[in-house]
């Protein structure tokens, strides 16, 4: 068995087992998560990895500056496909789109309105951009973005070259990320 969570149990069945890391028990209320995972082992190590996945994802969001209803929803969103469910799940609200979260993370920003224009820029201009080249959706629901579009994501950031330049100074920014992209 390639996870330590993964157990068989006396029916030829495989339960994944595992405590609640401290910091995710506040969006679970749970301490422990049980849950059966099938009979065939191959099946069962891909189900514990999934997991495992989205409780590394969810650690990862609890950092980001973002509104605690939103991490709220993020989190709870992650867990709701695998049963897993709290007092926060239940009263979670629908799935957030991306233009939905952003704009409530730019309403708590306090910062210079020089800064708040990159910011805008980058969230509600670049970002979508992006997306409809990786994705093919400007406005994904935050829920559906995984940890290798965010990998993706930065790639394309990095491959960017500067606006300074003046070939691609009026280039418009679809443009200019497909260009990279290919």
């Amino acid at each position: 068995m390639t996870s330590n969570y993964i157990h068989k149990t006396a029916h030829d069945s495989y339960v994944y087992r595992r405590r609640v890391p401290i910091k995710l028990v506040p969006y679970l209320n749970k301490t422990n998560v049980k849950l059966s995972i099938g009979q065939d082992i191959a099946l069962a190590n891909e189900r514990a990895n999934r997991i495992n996945l989205t409780f590394d994802e969810s650690l990862a969001l609890l950092p980001v500056n973002l509104p605690n209803e939103i991490k709220n929803n993020l989190i709870a969103s992650k867990f709701n496909p695998f049963g897993i469910s709290g007092t926060t799940l239940e009263k979670m609200a629908s799935p957030s789109q991306w233009h939905e979260v952003t704009q409530q993370y730019v309403n708590t920003l306090n910062v210079s309105s020089d800064e708040l224009r990159d910011q805008k820029y980058f969230l509600f201009t670049l970002l979508p951009a992006i997306f409809t080249a990786l994705i093919k959706q400007d406005n994904p629901a935050v829920e559906s973005l995984t940890h290798s579009t965010l990998i993706s994501i930065r790639e394309l950031l990095v491959q960017l070259p500067k606006r300074n330049i003046q070939r691609y100074r009026d280039m418009p920014v679809d443009v200019l990320v497909m260009h990279v992209k290919q």
